[in-house]
């Protein structure tokens, strides 16, 4: 009795693993995106990207973006962008007077109405690329002045 209960155990296990497998592969993706900070990843890429290594220029970067100050020092080592770092400066979406960012700069920052509409309603900044989260949805937004 106890051979047989064992066995249908067994066979269990895989059946439960696949469907935990197939979940984990498919919407958990685009249901668990929020729990770790959105598309981070590429909203940083992003203004790595457009800051290319022989004309570097300041990056602005949003103090609303949780644990930013973060992982922005470590995907700069990740990448092997370390000149970066000194020309890094955070600011806070809700005080920045948004004439006072120089031209050329690349600013990052949430798209929620709160955090973006500093940048929006001005005309020094403009929208260069939304960043795209896995539902499609947009979280992150790069502004060049």
């Amino acid at each position: 009795m106890w051979w047989v209960a064992g066995a249908i155990l067994l066979i269990g296990v895989p059946l439960q693993f696949r469907s935990f497998y197939t979940d984990y592969m498919g919407d958990y993706r685009l249901r668990s995106s929020y729990w770790f900070e959105n598309n981070i990843r590429g909203s940083l890429d992003e203004i790595m990207r457009r800051n290319l290594p022989d004309a570097i220029r300041p990056v602005y970067l949003s103090t609303d973006i949780q644990w930013l100050d973060w992982y922005w020092p470590l995907y700069l080592i990740k990448e092997r962008r370390q000149e970066l770092r000194p020309q890094t400066r955070y600011f806070d979406p809700r005080t920045l007077d948004v004439n006072t960012v120089p031209p050329g700069r690349l600013v990052l920052s949430r798209a929620d109405a709160a955090s973006e509409r500093p940048f929006a309603d001005r005309d020094p900044l403009r929208n260069v690329t939304p960043i795209r989260e896995p539902n499609d949805g947009v979280y992150f937004v790069v502004f060049e002045r």
